[in-house]
């Protein structure tokens, strides 16, 4: 849901950009660099990863040292990939923020039709097709929100 959010409001809020040659390794969630990080990064601070072949997503870092990161979130096996390495800069209340949109999607708001099954009959209602998290929280998010450019 980060992910969607932030795309939404066109804001990545990157701090700092690397261009590195990375390694993914699945089975323990490790990220590493052929040479030491340029950039700071610390614990709980979250990532984007570009240019990947298979690894391209927003992570959050769960332990971090000179050359490699363990995140949180599921990585697929790539070795020695040029990528392009983001830190982000979140703030505590946009996070919140989302953490509440996830809440609200999670808990099927904006699902189109929901139903009622009594026997071998079933009632279809609930149409929210003009309804989105995007149209609710557009005005939450405005302060968030980077124009496009085109």
């Amino acid at each position: 849901m980060l992910a969607e959010v932030m795309k939404f409001c066109n804001n990545y809020f990157v701090r700092s950009t690397e261009k590195l040659t990375l390694s993914f390794d699945s089975s323990t969630k490790t990220i590493t660099s052929t040479i030491n990080f340029a950039e700071k990064y610390i614990a709980g601070q979250y990532i984007k990863i570009t240019d990947s072949f298979l690894n391209d997503s927003i992570y959050k870092i769960a332990l971090i040292s000179n050359n490699s990161m363990i995140v949180e979130e599921k990585l697929f096996d790539e070795l020695n990939v040029e990528c392009k390495l983001d830190g982000l800069a979140l703030s505590r209340d946009f996070l919140l923020l989302v953490d509440k949109i996830k809440s609200d999607v999670d808990s099927d708001k904006y699902s189109d039709v929901s139903e009622i099954k009594r026997g071998d009959m079933t009632i279809k209602y609930g149409d929210r097709a003009n309804s989105s998290w995007e149209e609710d929280y557009k005005k939450s998010l405005s302060p968030y929100i980077k124009v496009r450019v085109v």
